[in-house]
């Protein structure tokens, strides 16, 4: 099957929003410095963790088995889910964990992998989660996907997770601009399909509305970004 990091659809959503630029960025301002060894999961190849520090030492976990085809020299990949991985990871000076999450929830998850990251970092290590914010019209699409699909993935954390946590936070929008409504009907598939063999389904589903909802093929969304110490 293929998966959907590997589609047109997902590099173009990952080209026009910027999000690895983006999200790295806002982990270097809350950082206030950058880290010399990184856990990165569901991190594809590495390029947040890249971003933050070129020279760190970077692990990434994910199970994506066409990642073994061309994978950076300079990074380890552990080519399995976080759910079964098992290394100590307590002397990484940060832990990334993002996007990842509502794969995650699908799974019912959510708790056990958070608490798993709590306890195997380091006493000076950090975990940086971050995921959309659903509101405004992401939130509009979010309810239309709920109401219309027979399955959707969507983004999200479980922030009630996050009470009696230490940690800071920042909220920064992105924006997805497109040349028609039929290619931004890519990008809700990327936000929201399941499945590869369901993505022309969702592209007609979703086409109507956004001619409806939107003057232009663009719309901005918020990101969440914690940092926990």
């Amino acid at each position: 099957m293929i998966r959907e990091e590997n589609t047109n659809e997902y590099k173009e959503f990952k080209k026009l929003s910027d999000e690895d630029y983006v999200l790295s960025s806002e982990i270097i301002s809350l950082l206030g410095s950058l880290p010399d060894s990184v856990l990165d999961i569901g991190g594809r190849y590495g390029n947040v963790s890249r971003l933050l520090n070129p020279s760190a030492n970077i692990v990434v976990v994910d199970p994506d088995t066409e990642l073994r085809n061309n994978f950076p020299k300079d990074i380890v990949l552990m080519n399995e889910g976080i759910q079964n991985f098992d290394e100590d990871f307590s002397s990484k000076e940060l832990i990334i964990a993002s996007h990842v999450w509502g794969d995650i929830g699908r799974q019912g998850s959510q708790y056990e992998i958070f608490h798993k990251l709590l306890k195997g970092k380091g006493a000076n290590s950090r975990l940086a989660i971050a995921h959309n914010i659903s509101s405004g019209f992401l939130r509009e699409l979010t309810f239309f996907a709920f109401n219309n699909l027979k399955s959707i993935r969507h983004d999200y954390f479980e922030e009630s997770l996050l009470i009696g946590q230490s940690f800071d936070h920042a909220t920064y929008s992105t924006k997805l601009s497109y040349s028609t409504y039929e290619d931004l009907a890519g990008a809700c598939w990327v936000l929201f399909g399941t499945d590869y063999e369901d993505m022309d389904f969702v592209k007609k589903t979703f086409v109507p509305f956004l001619k409806k909802e939107l003057q232009t093929p663009s719309f901005d969304f918020l990101q969440q970004l914690y940092i926990i110490d």
